[in-house]
């Protein structure tokens, strides 16, 4: 089971994490703030990925978290900081609002569902396809 590759993810998105979010405390711009926290939620899912295949055996609570964080919020919460490049801050904030509602409604269900332990005893560090 290689974390490797996912730990140097972690580590890197957290770094850029705190760069992103270092520029964003001195402009403000929304943007920032949206690409910090996606930053974040990346170095969190990889954590997670790599805690779940650490676990013998493997924990199905730590793999929902990263696909959670890395499936589900990431790339929502990155495709807002692109979108205030293009829209006023008063429509993305509406949109961001949707995307929030969705998202929760989205996090029960994936919280909530069944995940095959067999199949999650096979990954070895891959991603999953078999």
């Amino acid at each position: 089971m290689d974390t490797f590759p996912a730990l140097l993810v972690a580590l890197l998105c957290a770094c850029f994490a705190v760069h992103v979010g270092a520029r964003y405390l001195r402009n403000r711009a929304l943007s920032h703030a949206f690409w910090a926290g996606s930053l974040g939620i990346a170095a969190t899912a990889s954590l997670a990925y790599c805690i779940a295949l650490w676990l013998v055996p493997h924990s199905s609570w730590w793999f929902k978290l990263y696909y959670l964080f890395g499936a589900l919020w990431m790339p929502a919460v990155m495709g807002l900081g692109s979108l205030t490049l293009v829209w006023r801050r008063s429509v993305v904030l509406w949109v961001a609002t949707a995307v929030a509602v969705v998202g929760f409604i989205g996090s029960v269900l994936l919280v909530v569902s069944p995940l095959s332990i067999g199949a999650l005893q096979t990954l070895h560090g891959g991603a999953g396809t078999g």
